[in-house]
C-alpha cells in the first residue's frame, strides 16, 4: 500500500529504516547493504528526498551520510506513516502462521516504538528453523537485530495470571497483535 501511495519500493524502504533508526546518519552502499536495494535506486532517492528537505546530508570522511531531517515541517507526519507500517498485516499473518502452530504473534518495541526491548512474542509451537529466516528477513527491514520471545501457551498463561512484569513490558499499549489465539484481550485491564 506504501508503494502505491509514494510511488516507489526504494522510497518506502529508506523511510521506513531512517524512521526506525532516526538518530543515525548512514551513507549510501551502508543503506543498499541493509536494504537489499540496487545502489542507484538509493542514490536516487536519497537525492530526491533531500532536494524536498525530508532528509538532510552531511559529509564526513569522503562520504556522504544522510538522515531524516527532524526541522522539516513533514517531519512528524513521515514518522507517523511508518512507524505503523512495518508491513501490511496480511503479509504478517502469512508469514507469522508459516512458522508452526502460532497462538499469539505481537509486535512490540522498536518495532512499534514502545518502551518493551522485545520487538516480537511468540506464543506456541515454533519451528526454529522457519523463525530464523523471518527473523533475517524482519531485521533487514528493520536495520538491525530483532529481539524476541517465544513462550508455549502454559507459559504464557501462567505469566499472564501472575501479572509478570516482563510479559506486561511486552504487552504496552503501543503492541501490535498480529495473531491473536489465546483470547489476549487488554491484559492491563484485569
Amino acid at each position: 500500500m506504501l508503494e502505491k501511495l509514494f510511488g516507489s519500493n526504494a522510497r518506502v524502504k529508506i523511510l521506513q529504516f531512517l524512521v526506525a533508526n532516526p538518530d543515525s546518519p548512514y551513507y549510501v552502499r551502508e543503506l543498499t547493504r541493509k536494504l537489499g536495494l540496487h545502489i542507484n535506486a538509493v542514490r536516487h532517492e536519497l537525492l530526491n528526498l533531500s532536494k524536498i528537505g525530508i532528509l538532510v546530508s552531511k559529509e564526513k570522511k569522503n562520504k556522504i551520510f544522510f538522515s531524516l531531517n527532524k526541522r522539516s515541517p513533514l517531519f512528524s507526519d513521515i514518522k507517523s506513516i511508518f512507524s505503523k507500517n512495518v508491513k501490511t498485516e496480511p503479509e504478517d499473518i502469512k508469514e507469522l502462521k508459516q512458522l508452526g502452530d502460532v497462538k499469539l504473534a505481537v509486535f512490540s518495541g522498536a518495532l512499534t516504538k514502545s518502551k518493551s526491548k522485545v520487538d516480537l512474542l511468540l506464543v506456541g509451537k515454533i519451528d526454529k528453523g522457519e523463525l530464523g529466516d523471518y527473523l533475517k528477513k524482519l531485521a533487514k527491514q528493520k536495520g538491525s537485530e530483532v529481539n524476541y520471545t517465544i513462550m508455549d501457551e502454559k507459559e504464557f498463561g501462567w505469566r499472564k495470571a501472575s501479572r509478570d512484569r516482563f510479559l506486561f513490558e511486552i504487552l504496552d499499549p503501543k503492541k501490535r497483535v498480529i495473531i491473536d489465539e489465546v483470547g489476549l484481550e487488554n491484559p492491563k485491564a484485569e
